[in-house]
């Protein structure tokens, strides 16, 4: 048997005669009226006081805006005043159901100019008529079912966080791992799952990335690291060509991705050992700082795409004179890219990935078309092996960015 008692709030002109009415009927189906209110002032008072404790809120259509009696039978001040309350303060937290003896004909074309009404009070859902038997059990099954939807944890990290839930919806899956990385708790053995947690953070950030590309923000070939120092301002290649993330913020997305990278491997080579470290704390604090950095990063991406969404000019400029996949030569003695030899002492790089070249020198052992070479100091491994889109360079081009094409 259901036990819940679901504490309710009703605003209606004539509310003292419906409550001796009414009261028994909602009592018996578990609803308490814990406050009446005559007009929509008052009502506000009431949801100021009563705060946290109220589950639902019930309104008349044609109920008074304050003492003042209401002018006709077509007044629907009070019930603009109440839907204003539940639009800008209570929308996420209690739940409004509009219960009125008007007809449906009547109160549509009072309401015809505001659409956003007809959303918030769907007949059936949130709009019931009186005296109506039916409709009036119909009216508490759907208090329960909402209230009760309200109070799940999804529900209310969902509304916590709507603005970052909203942002989500642009990049594919954030709103998944976004919901599932917040209501992530370390229970039993899930603490041991923490790469199935870290990893999730970690893409909405790459789709970001990937964003940006698409509206030319960065350039193609960037990885996550190397698009980090170009938001910061730091030597890679690149430079923007206006300041684009906020200095906070891109500080946060360098710890971000130092964090998750350690976070998505086990392996003995790690500089963090954060997998280690989260697997014997089972702490769940340094997991949730990556998440909401990544939802702070999803707000940003929100505001580019709503500036980018249609740019058609690059954001970017490049220093580098060519670009392009390395290649293990097939002696196995060196790599090269293009016409240039890659000195790769003290270097940690690999077939596959992909270069920028900023300057070079006349080889001195020239092997067939490998006619110039490149020191360390004068280039940057631009993305790793296993993210390059197997883009060629662009060949004897100086001004790369006219060149590359966007992915």
């Amino acid at each position: 048997m259901n036990t819940n008692v679901y504490n309710i709030v009703w605003a209606d002109d004539d509310i003292d005669a419906l409550f001796n009415n009414y009261e028994k009927r909602f009592k018996k189906n578990g609803l308490s009226i814990i406050k009446c209110a005559h007009d929509a002032k008052e009502l506000e008072d009431q949801i100021s006081e009563l705060g946290n404790r109220i589950d639902a809120v019930i309104v008349d259509a044609n109920f008074n805006y304050s003492k003042e009696p209401i002018e006709s039978e077509r007044d629907v001040r009070g019930l603009d005043y109440a839907h204003s309350l539940y639009s800008f303060t209570l929308k996420r937290s209690i739940p409004f159901f509009l219960f009125t003896q008007r007809s449906d004909e009547l109160l549509r074309d009072k309401l015809s100019n505001k659409p956003e009404f007809l959303q918030d009070f769907p007949r059936h859902k949130r709009w019931f008529k009186k005296n109506d038997d039916d409709e009036f059990y119909e009216m508490i099954e759907q208090i329960k079912k909402e209230v009760d939807n309200r109070n799940t944890d999804a529900f209310r990290i969902r509304n916590k966080y709507a603005k970052e839930f909203e942002a989500a919806k642009n990049i594919d899956d954030a709103v998944r791992y976004l919901e599932n990385g917040l209501l992530f708790s370390y229970e039993n053995d899930s603490w041991k799952n923490v790469q199935d947690y870290f990893n999730p953070a970690r893409k909405i950030v790459e789709r970001i990335i990937s964003s940006c590309k698409s509206m030319k923000i960065l350039p193609p070939n960037v990885s996550l690291n190397v698009a980090s120092k170009l938001f910061s301002g730091l030597d890679c290649g690149y430079t923007l060509k206006e300041q684009l993330m906020e200095k906070p913020l891109a500080e946060s997305l360098f710890y971000f991705l130092k964090i998750t990278q350690d976070g998505s491997h086990d392996a003995n080579d790690l500089q963090l050992n954060v997998d280690q470290y989260v697997r014997e704390t089972k702490n769940i604090n340094l997991y949730r700082t990556t998440l909401y950095i990544a939802m702070d990063l999803l707000l940003w991406h929100e505001r580019m795409r709503e500036k980018f969404s249609n740019n058609s000019v690059i954001l970017w400029n490049s220093n580098y004179i060519y670009e392009g996949k390395v290649c293990k030569h097939p002696s196995g003695k060196f790599f090269y890219c293009g016409k240039y030899q890659i000195e790769t002492k003290d270097i940690n790089i690999k077939d596959g990935d992909w270069i920028g070249i900023l300057k070079s020198e006349p080889n001195k052992y020239p092997k067939g078309n490998i006619t110039e070479y490149v020191r360390k100091n004068n280039f940057f491994i631009i993305n790793n092996a296993e993210n390059t889109s197997g883009n060629e360079g662009n060949k004897n081009n100086k001004n790369v960015e006219n060149n590359l094409s966007v992915k």
